[in-house]
């Protein structure tokens, strides 16, 4: 493997300067001096744009295969996940503020997150911990509303 010639990084003293990283010179990346990001064949594949896959690319057919699955899901069960918060967000804040909608956004909410345990984007269990602090909550709102 080819180390990087750090040599013009030194300053006129021929010391170093002093940083709590190493110059980007004297950074030693998988690829020998190649720095840029790319792969050492000149192209990027899928593989390396998934999320937390770093500079890992599967070999085995199926494992890419599984990978790109995984990653369809990934995205899709985040779009779940940020639109339970947004719905049970909806429902605490029309209980608090008293709106005509609070039941008809709680049983929004309720139902979203009973949809997202059938799909498998969260547990069953978490989805019946969920909605049980979901009614305290509810129920805490509207005491305090009266």
């Amino acid at each position: 493997m080819r180390r990087c010639d750090a040599r013009e990084t030194l300053d006129a003293t021929n010391r170093l300067p002093l940083l709590p990283y190493p110059p980007a010179a004297l950074r030693r990346s998988r690829r020998g001096c190649d720095t840029s990001g790319s792969s050492p064949l000149g192209f990027n594949g899928f593989q390396t744009n998934l999320h937390g896959a770093g500079n890992t690319v599967a070999n085995i057919k199926s494992q890419i295969k599984r990978n790109r699955q995984n990653e369809k899901r990934r995205v899709a069960n985040k779009g779940v996940r940020s639109e339970l918060r947004t719905r049970v967000k909806g429902a605490v804040v029309a209980a608090e503020t008293g709106a005509e909608t609070a039941a008809a956004a709680a049983a929004i909410a309720m139902k979203r997150i009973d949809k997202a345990a059938d799909k498998g984007v969260i547990h069953k269990n978490a989805a019946a911990r969920r909605k049980s602090r979901l009614a305290k909550r509810l129920a805490a709102a509207a005491v305090a509303a009266d």
